[in-house]
């Protein structure tokens, strides 16, 4: 085994925590659906970032804003 040199873009993770972990049902582009694992972590200006793994795949969300509570918050 290798190194994994796509794994470099994580890095924007540092300072961040980890806050949740949960499964949903992800819809492919190809029709069919697959089970998509969602890692969610936070830093300290409220600032999340999703992590998100499908079929073994990882995948970098865009950072968005949240609450104190962790939700969302809207424009």
């Amino acid at each position: 085994m290798g190194e994994i040199s796509y794994l470099d873009e994580f890095n924007v993770l540092n300072g961040f925590k980890f806050v949740q972990a949960y499964e949903t049902v992800a819809k492919c582009s190809d029709g069919t659906e697959d089970i998509a694992t969602i890692m969610t972590f936070v830093n300290e200006k409220n600032v999340a970032i999703d992590v998100v793994i499908i079929e073994g795949e990882l995948k970098l969300g865009e950072p968005y804003a949240v609450d104190d509570e962790l939700r969302p918050l809207t424009k």
